[in-house]
């Protein structure tokens, strides 16, 4: 999960999107206590009552998600351990039209 938020953060501004993580499975301290463990910065919600994975399509916690400045969901990654880098790089580039 580091890797994906190092790769937004260092190479984009958040003005031009934000990453967002969903989960429910973890509680408030392990989410901290991870995060500040390994650096991660970009906003997370913690979703206790399934709306948001219902109404996002979650298929499996942790996902990711990379909105457009209007909020709009324009890349989305639920294969953590396997996601590929190249080709959020390439739809970021896109989105912020690089």
């Amino acid at each position: 999960m580091p890797s994906i938020n190092g790769l937004i953060y260092t190479q984009y501004s958040r003005n031009d999107l934000e990453m967002v993580t969903f989960n429910n499975d973890a509680s408030v301290f392990d989410l901290q206590t991870y995060r500040a463990s390994v650096g991660i910065h970009n906003p997370y919600v913690r979703d206790t009552d399934g709306s948001l994975f219902s109404v996002y399509e979650v298929l499996v916690p942790p996902s990711y998600f990379i909105l457009d400045q209007q909020g709009i969901v324009r890349y989305r990654t639920d294969d953590i351990p396997n996601f590929d880098a190249d080709a959020i790089k390439t739809k970021v580039d896109e989105l912020v039209g690089l």
